[in-house]
């Protein structure tokens, strides 16, 4: 394929300009044989909040932000408001693992322990990798008495890198799992020190 006279001035035109050196801002030419030196750092940028001693907040995407809402409900017990906020959450962002982790949460709270585990299998098959779900399926397990079940998903969470281990130790959800003589051995699998 040949080329246009407009490609092959342009191409003139991008060499010359990478030639030319003085013309490009910040451009060093080397006459000598010695090394360029390296270009002195350019003080950072900042917003205006920081230079008024705020540090920039990302922006929160809106799943987050509903999640968040959500989560202000839980602390104060109003668990219909939350199980509201993280069904909005899911219906606008259906891809939103936390938000089925979320709401099975309340669920739990509320002892509707079959819709707690469809979020948390929802929320599995969305992450399958989150550490967090693989921690409420056993504290689910553990509330419906089934320390088997718990026990194999506690394990996998730790796994994955569950690691809030002074949680995982206190935990009341988790009271009938922690009475399994298994219990120790898979912290000691994970090197979970417990505290006597």
């Amino acid at each position: 394929m040949s080329r246009t006279f407009s490609d092959t001035a342009l191409v003139f035109i991008f060499v010359c300009l990478l030639t030319s050196g003085p013309l490009l801002a910040g451009c060093k030419k080397n006459h000598s044989n010695q090394p360029i030196p390296p270009a002195p750092a350019q003080p950072s940028v900042q917003s205006s909040k920081e230079a008024r001693g705020q540090t920039a907040q990302p922006e929160v995407r809106p799943e987050v932000k509903l999640n968040r809402q959500g989560m202000e409900h839980v602390k104060s017990h109003d668990y219909d408001a939350a199980i509201k906020e993280f069904t909005e959450a899911i219906e606008k962002y259906p891809s939103s693992d936390v938000a089925y982790s979320n709401r099975a949460s309340v669920f739990m709270q509320q002892k509707k322990f079959e819709k707690a585990l469809a979020d948390l299998n929802k929320a599995k098959e969305i992450n399958p990798k989150d550490p967090v779900v693989y921690y409420n399926l056993a504290s689910l397990y553990s509330l419906q008495n089934q320390p088997g079940r718990g026990l194999d998903s506690l394990d996998r969470a730790l796994e994955l890198g569950f690691n809030d281990y002074a949680f995982l130790l206190n935990d009341p959800d988790l009271n009938n799992v922690r009475k399994h003589p298994k219990f120790k051995k898979i912290l000691q699998k994970y090197n979970v020190i417990i505290a006597k």
